[in-house]
């Protein structure tokens, strides 16, 4: 096909394409720099951190209790962390069950649920948390036990 065949708008463009590729390749274009002076592209491979605030472990219940969590994401690779920022998502695990991390203070991280322990029969009830961050790494505080008695 000639390229007098194709039309001028379409010829300019195609051209302009052409162009901007061969800068870019002929500039050796790595991408953003990072922080730490590290490329930026690369993916973040460090676990969010989440740490359980209250109740302790053992605590007795009989009305409504507020789990709460510190959870955020340390972002970087091994080796550096360029910022701790907020987590993508989190969720407590009580009795089997996946409830929404409710955020409380963006500014220090800090995320709650509200359990409705009268409604609970009494018994001891198994209660986590978990943290993901926005590259889907994740990190979960150890299993503690809380006991409902009305």
């Amino acid at each position: 096909m000639k390229l007098s065949a194709i039309p001028p708008a379409v010829n300019r463009f195609g051209a302009a394409a052409l162009l901007s590729v061969a800068m870019v390749w002929w500039s050796g274009c790595q991408g953003p720099a990072g922080s730490d002076g590290h490329d930026a592209a690369l993916p973040d491979s460090l676990s969010p951190v989440i740490e359980w605030l209250s109740p302790t472990p053992g605590t007795v219940v009989d009305t409504a209790v507020t789990l709460l969590v510190r959870a955020y994401d340390r972002v970087g690779r091994e080796g550096g962390v360029v910022a701790d920022t907020a987590a993508w998502r989190t969720s407590f695990y009580l009795a089997g069950m996946e409830y929404s991390g409710e955020p409380v203070d963006t500014g220090a991280f800090l995320f709650r649920y509200h359990w409705a322990a009268e409604h609970y029969p009494e018994a001891p009830y198994p209660v986590s948390a978990r943290v993901w961050d926005y590259a889907r790494n994740s990190a979960g505080t150890p299993t503690i036990i809380l006991e409902v008695r009305h």
